[in-house]
């Protein structure tokens, strides 16, 4: 098991597409809550890039994040993810498709694992399907299979044409028990409407992890004061490009009045954990 370090970054939410990548409302919101967005998406289109950005912002570690919602956001594709973290121990590819969109579901997801990814990321409330339906189960049991993580986006989003109930994080609960060696992750832990279920649902089911982006530090013990009882199961994420500074979150999540097992767990042990990074 990795040890705790004080001094160790894991941001395990980044998305790092070209600005064109996302619709227009998308760049202005993001550029509205970080004024230096676009030349910092500018720093991280290679690979040198991206490593060095990451230095700057104190993070050893970043699970890239390809997206597919071309409805209310945008598309950063595969491919790009899978080109900009080639052979480098530092960076973690996750793949997206809409499960409902494939012939093969099963065969995509192998393909993806081929190819080297990961994790899957999956957006409810952009791609208009509830995780709990079971046209989708055939990609829970490859992943399973092939041990990769699935990542979904709960909690609410503030994008023109998304809708919100397909984000819910009751919706992860038939996965978690039908698919019990399925790691999911939960971004965002239910964002807004919904902390107190994504809580339960980390604290009923051990398969579950709860990733914070898109979360100020300084509300989250007031969102979620049991934490401690997942300490094991607790993910630090920026959200990058959506933040002013990853350096200054972090900053903010050591301040926070938790354990030094839980903090240092959430920044860097238990995502190491994990990706089975050393």
């Amino acid at each position: 098991m990795p040890e705790s370090d004080p001094h160790r970054v894991i941001d395990f939410h980044i998305h790092a597409g070209n600005p064109s990548d996302w619709h227009p409302w998308v760049m202005e919101f993001v550029s509205m809550v970080n004024p230096e967005a676009e030349a910092q998406l500018d720093m991280c289109q290679t690979q040198e890039g991206l490593l060095s950005f990451l230095d700057d912002q104190g993070v050893d570690h970043a699970v890239i994040l390809a997206e597919t919602s071309p409805v209310t956001t945008g598309v950063v594709s595969n491919n790009r993810v899978r080109d900009l973290c080639a052979g480098s121990d530092r960076l973690t590819p996750f793949a997206s498709f809409h499960p409902l969109e494939v012939a093969d579901q099963a065969g995509t997801v192998a393909q993806l694992a081929e190819e080297g990814f990961r994790g899957l990321k999956f957006y409810p409330s952009s791609q208009f399907f509830f995780p709990d339906d079971p046209m989708v189960y055939p990609v829970y049991a490859e992943a399973s299979d092939r041990g990769l993580i699935v990542m979904f986006h709960t909690g609410t989003s503030i994008y023109k044409g998304s809708r919100q109930r397909f984000s819910e994080p009751i919706r992860i609960d038939d996965i978690a028990v039908d698919f019990p060696d399925l790691q999911i992750v939960m971004a965002h832990s239910g964002r807004r409407l919904w902390y107190e279920q994504a809580f339960f649902m980390a604290e009923r089911h051990d398969n579950i992890w709860m990733e914070l982006s898109g979360i100020p530090p300084s509300r989250v013990p007031e969102w979620f004061p049991k934490l401690e009882r997942v300490v094991d199961r607790v993910l630090f994420g920026s959200d990058f490009p959506g933040v002013p500074s990853i350096r200054r979150n972090v900053e903010a999540f050591h301040d926070l009045p938790y354990s030094d097992e839980l903090i240092e767990g959430a920044l860097f042990a238990n995502a190491a954990r994990l990706l089975g990074i050393s």
